[in-house]
């Protein structure tokens, strides 16, 4: 069987000109969709709080909670779609409690955060799934639980 050179190698480099268009287009296209999950996150925030820098979020807990915070507390089995997350700065509800995290669509806090409830001054640093903390490492004034959370109460050691 006879091959034509010429021929052959530019359909080669078609082929992969065309994936990485079609690499392109679909970076496009999610990053897009971010923007948009984004922006509606953000709207819906706004009705409940308000945004901060992460100098404002640091400077309202207690300056000893700050020493005992985590890079990332939390990675586990708990499976949360991907595209539906968005990472959002410092935010502060009306009631003055915090939250720097992850949110999912529905402006729930949905994968790793860091919330902090101001009056009983508890930080609380884990992984949350629709609104409900499932794991966490919680700072309290005297001391701290790290371990599963079920129905709002410490699950284990």
């Amino acid at each position: 069987m006879e091959r034509n050179l010429d021929t052959d190698a530019g359909k080669e480099d078609n082929l992969v000109l065309h994936d990485e268009e079609i690499k392109k287009q679909k970076a496009s296209k999610v990053k897009s969709q971010k923007k948009d999950l984004l922006g509606g996150v953000r709207q819906l925030l706004r009705n409940i709080g308000g945004f901060l820098s992460e100098e404002e979020f640091h400077k309202k807990l207690p300056e000893d909670y700050n020493q005992y915070m985590i890079e990332h507390p939390y990675a586990g089995e708990f499976d949360v779609k991907q595209d539906d997350i968005v990472d959002i700065e410092p935010f502060q509800f009306l009631n003055g409690n915090l939250y720097w995290g992850q949110w999912n669509s529905n402006a729930e806090m949905s994968g790793e955060g860091k919330y902090y409830l101001s009056e009983a001054q508890v930080l609380v640093e884990g992984f949350w799934l629709n609104g409900i903390c499932k794991k966490a490492r919680i700072i309290l004034p005297e001391g701290f639980y790290e371990g599963e959370i079920e129905d709002n109460l410490f699950n284990g050691n």
